[in-house]
C-alpha cells in the first residue's frame, strides 16, 4: 500500500481494477480491497511487484475467493433480503447494534449456535474439493424460477453456504446426496449470469 495509489472511479489499487465487480465495492478502498487486489489480480504488474518485493516466489501464496457475507460481514448490503444471519462466521468491524435488516454482531445475538462440523467416529473416504458449475437459470415465469437443482456424480459432503455470481446475484446453497440446490436470496427471480459452487 506504501507504493500503490487507489482510484475510486476507475482503477482501484495500483490500476488493477475491480473485477469481478463492475466498479468500486464496499471495502475496495481499505485493507480488504487491497488484499483482494494483491492476491487475486496476479496479471496486474502492481500486484506482482508487491509480492516479489515481499520475497514471495511467483505463484505464491495461493488464495481463494470467499463469500464476504459469511466470512467478512459488515452490513447486509448485497447479501440478499433472505440472508440468514446464522451463516455469518466472521464480522468486519461491526460498530454496535444493527440498523434495519443488518445482522447483529455475534456478541449481540441471542442464543447463537454455530454450525460447526461434527467429528466422525468411523473412517470415511477422502473428499476432493471441486467447483460445480451451476450456470444461469433462464426458466423464468414459474413459482420456482429462483431455484435451480444440479445433480453431480458422487455424494456432496459440504458446500459453501452462500455464493454471489459476477452480476451480484446472491444465492443460498443446500445439498442432499448428489444434488445441490441453489436458491436466489436477493430476489425471487431467475438469473442470466452463471455461477459456481465450491
Amino acid at each position: 500500500a506504501q507504493n500503490a495509489s487507489y482510484e475510486n472511479t476507475g482503477g482501484g489499487w495500483a490500476g488493477c481494477g475491480f473485477a469481478p465487480a463492475g466498479s468500486n465495492f464496499v471495502g475496495s478502498q481499505c485493507g480488504q480491497g487491497f488484499m483482494h487486489t494483491l492476491f487475486h489480480k496476479r496479471s496486474c504488474a502492481g500486484a506482482r511487484a508487491a509480492l516479489a518485493a515481499a520475497g514471495l516466489p511467483q505463484g505464491e501464496p495461493r488464495a481463494e475467493q470467499i463469500d464476504r457475507c459469511v466470512w467478512n460481514y459488515q452490513t447486509g448490503h448485497q447479501c440478499g433480503s433472505l440472508f440468514d444471519c446464522q451463516a455469518i462466521r466472521v464480522h468486519h468491524k461491526p460498530t454496535g447494534k444493527p440498523n434495519g435488516r443488518d445482522c447483529p454482531k455475534l456478541a449481540y445475538q441471542q442464543d447463537v449456535k454455530m454450525n460447526m462440523p461434527v467429528g466422525r467416529s468411523s473412517p470415511v473416504q477422502a473428499c476432493a474439493p471441486q467447483c460445480v458449475h451451476v450456470g444461469a437459470n433462464c426458466q423464468c415465469g414459474s413459482a420456482s424460477e429462483h431455484i435451480k437443482n444440479v445433480d453431480v456424480s458422487g455424494t456432496v459432503h459440504e458446500c459453501e453456504p452462500t455464493v454471489v455470481n459476477p452480476a451480484g446475484d446472491v444465492f443460498a446453497v443446500a445439498f442432499s446426496g448428489s444434488r445441490i440446490t441453489v436458491k436466489r436470496t436477493d430476489s425471487n427471480s431467475c438469473w442470466f449470469t452463471a455461477s459456481g459452487v465450491r
